[in-house]
């Protein structure tokens, strides 16, 4: 009997240490908070869009009938269609979730990840300064 209840926690706390860490998502060392928390998978790491979109200063468009997510923020607009293509969106719990790095390139954004913190680090790129005497878009 003693065996089996030493096995039983020897298996209780084995499983307890495969239960891996949430990932935190930071931006400009800020960490931003989701209903849904960001996922390594098969060793990509994979963002909720909307919620990491806004924290860099983006908008997001969901169109429903074509399953697709439009982010833009400034000039750069990424285009992301659920289930197809390698590093194109996937549900999870009716959330829309990208590829760390298709996210960030799609972006203009500079990231880093930490699989040992469990941390990615999204850096947003300075606005450019307008120069005197050249007029910028819009004007």
């Amino acid at each position: 009997m003693s065996k089996c209840l030493a096995l039983s926690i020897v298996c209780l706390v084995a499983g307890v240490a495969l239960v891996a860490a949430p990932v935190k998502i930071l931006v400009n060392d800020r960490e931003i908070k989701a209903d849904q928390s960001a996922r390594v998978i098969s060793g990509k790491v994979y963002l909720p869009v909307r919620a990491t979109a806004e924290a860099v200063g983006g908008d997001v468009e969901w169109q429903a009938k074509a399953k697709q997510a439009v982010i833009c923020r400034g000039k750069h607009c990424l285009p992301i269609t659920v289930g197809r293509g390698r590093d194109q969106g996937r549900l999870f719990g009716g959330r829309v979730f990208l590829p760390l790095r298709h996210l960030a390139q799609g972006l203009g954004l500079k990231v880093k990840w930490d699989p040992k913190l469990r941390i990615v680090s999204i850096t947003r790129p300075p606005a450019a300064k307008p120069i005197p005497g050249i007029a910028g878009p819009g004007s």
